[in-house]
C-alpha cells in the first residue's frame, strides 16, 4: 500500500511486481512464438499489444484510455516529444507532452514490428485497418479484424493467461498512482509532478509561478524523476519476436 502521498488509488505494486510481470510475459510470448499457424500468431500480436498498453501507461502516467488514443500518443512522429489527451470533456480539452524517453522510443519501434507482423498475415482485413485510422497500436480479432485497444480488452487479453493475470492483477492505473506517490517520496517538485500527470487546474497554477517559458524544465524535471522510478521497479522494453534472427 502506498503511504498516502500520491493522488488516487493507494495500491502501489512492490518493486517485485513489475520484473515478475515482464517475465511471465516474456515466457508466454517465447512459448507463443514458436507456434507459427495463424491464431497463435494472432494471440502473440495481441499479448504483445497488451504489454505495451501496460508499458506504455507504466512510462507515462498516462490515465487508461480507449478508442485508439494510447495509439495516437506511441505512434506521434515527434523525435522528442509524447502529446497525451486523456482528460478531455465537454467543456475543455486537455493536452500535454512529454519528453520520449528511450522506453517509449523503443516501444514504438517494436509496436512497428508488431505491425509489420500483423499486415503479413493472410486474414489481415486491410481495409477495416485503414477505417480505424492506421494506429500503431491495435488488436487483432480471430478473423484478422484490427480493433482499437481498450482498458477493458487489455485485461481480457491478459487474463487469458493465469500466470500473466496473477502477476498483475492491478487496475490499469497503477502505474499512475505508482509515479504519483513514488515522485512524491522522491521530491519532486510539485510543478512537474502536476504538469507531467495533467492534473490541470494544478498545471495552470505551475504555468503562474514559472511562466510557460519553463515548460521544457517542467518536462524535464518530471522525465528525468520518472526513469529513475521506473528503473528502480523493474520496467523493462520487450523485443516483439525476439528470439527471431533479425
Amino acid at each position: 500500500p502506498a503511504v498516502g502521498l500520491g493522488y488516487g488509488s493507494r495500491i502501489v505494486p512492490l518493486q517485485v511486481a513489475l520484473p515478475r510481470f515482464i517475465a511471465t510475459v516474456r515466457a508466454e510470448l517465447s512459448r507463443l512464438e514458436g507456434l507459427d499457424d495463424e491464431p497463435h500468431r494472432i494471440l502473440y500480436h495481441n499479448v504483445f499489444s497488451a504489454y505495451a498498453y501496460v508499458g506504455f501507461q507504466l512510462a507515462s502516467g498516462a490515465r487508461p484510455l480507449r478508442d485508439g488514443q494510447f495509439a495516437l500518443a506511441l505512434g506521434a512522429p515527434h523525435r522528442e516529444r509524447v502529446r497525451i489527451a486523456d482528460k478531455q470533456s465537454p467543456r475543455y480539452a486537455e493536452f500535454r507532452t512529454l519528453q520520449r524517453s528511450p522506453y517509449l522510443t523503443g516501444l514504438r519501434q517494436e509496436l512497428r514490428k508488431a505491425r509489420q507482423g500483423a499486415r503479413s498475415l493472410p486474414s489481415f482485413d486491410a481495409v477495416a485497418y485503414e477505417k480505424l485510422g492506421r494506429p500503431l497500436l491495435f488488436f487483432l480479432r480471430w478473423d484478422g479484424v484490427p480493433t482499437h485497444v481498450s482498458p477493458g480488452e487489455v485485461r481480457r487479453v491478459l487474463e487469458l493467461f493465469p500466470e500473466i493475470g496473477a502477476a498483475y492483477p492491478f487496475p490499469l492505473n497503477v502505474g499512475r498512482h505508482l509515479l504519483e506517490t513514488a515522485l512524491s517520496e522522491a521530491g519532486a517538485d510539485r510543478g512537474a509532478k502536476d504538469y507531467g500527470l495533467g492534473h490541470q487546474r494544478r498545471w495552470k497554477e505551475a504555468l503562474g509561478r514559472f511562466s510557460t517559458a519553463d515548460l521544457p524544465w517542467l518536462e524535464c524535471h518530471f522525465a528525468e524523476h520518472a526513469a529513475r522510478i521506473l528503473e528502480q521497479f523493474g520496467l523493462e522494453l520487450l523485443r516483439f519476436r525476439e528470439g527471431d534472427a533479425s
